[in-house]
């Protein structure tokens, strides 16, 4: 499904994904934080990943910073966020983690 609160990877037909890591952001707009989405995910056993920090932001490479405009790249580390991916999971956990995020939806509408 798609929802407007998730900015999801682009798809493009000459493209093909291997999604080796499903990494996704979520929206400024979206009426909830990444944290709160990835709690509840977590206490229905759903292990999520928040995207890595801005290596600028890590005090060894502070004084290596040159870019002033970094908007995107704090967007991405602030709200981005990974699902759990593996070549070993099946169509049930798949379904499983859908499912608790549509109801994860469904509670804040």
């Amino acid at each position: 499904k798609k929802y407007p609160f998730f900015q999801t990877p682009p798809q493009n037909k000459n493209i093909v994904n291997s999604y080796w890591l499903y990494t996704f952001i979520i929206l400024e707009s979206a009426p909830f934080t990444r944290d709160e989405f990835s709690s509840f995910l977590n206490e229905n056993q759903i292990e999520t990943r928040p995207t890595f920090y801005l290596i600028s932001e890590m005090p060894p490479y502070k004084k290596y910073l040159k870019s002033k405009n970094l908007s995107n790249s704090y967007l991405v580390s602030k709200n981005g966020i990974s699902l759990p991916s593996s070549v070993a999971l099946i169509d049930e956990e798949v379904d499983h983690i859908c499912n608790v995020i549509d109801q994860f939806i469904s509670k804040i509408k």
